[in-house]
């Protein structure tokens, strides 16, 4: 998804990575999409480990893995939660004002 089709808010993990992270052997080949940086794409394809083994080590074990998954997917969903508008271009009152607004 490109940052430009991306709904209001940015989603916290990226489609593409979470179908990857969905199949216990896949690597970095299949983060490929077209239009992305040469030397990404250069570099992903000569990774020869296992996004999901990877992940799981990273966050301690598949069923953490599991459950940031979950949460992430809830976030994704629930409109409540997204940002009208990048915090980068709030200001400091605004991103105070929307962080109060999520909880």
């Amino acid at each position: 998804m490109t940052p430009s089709a991306a709904p209001k808010g940015t989603p916290l993990i990226r489609e593409e990575v979470v179908c990857s992270l969905q199949k216990k052997d896949s690597n970095m080949a299949n983060c490929i999409e077209p239009g992305d940086n040469p030397d990404l794409t250069e570099e992903r394809r000569k990774a020869t480990f296992s996004v999901r083994s990877m992940s799981e080590f990273i966050f301690n074990g598949e069923d953490k893995l599991a459950k940031r998954m979950e949460i992430a997917a809830y976030v994704d969903a629930t409109q409540d939660l997204h940002d009208p508008r990048p915090v980068e271009f709030m200001s400091r009152v605004e991103r105070h004002d929307n962080s109060t607004r999520k909880v």
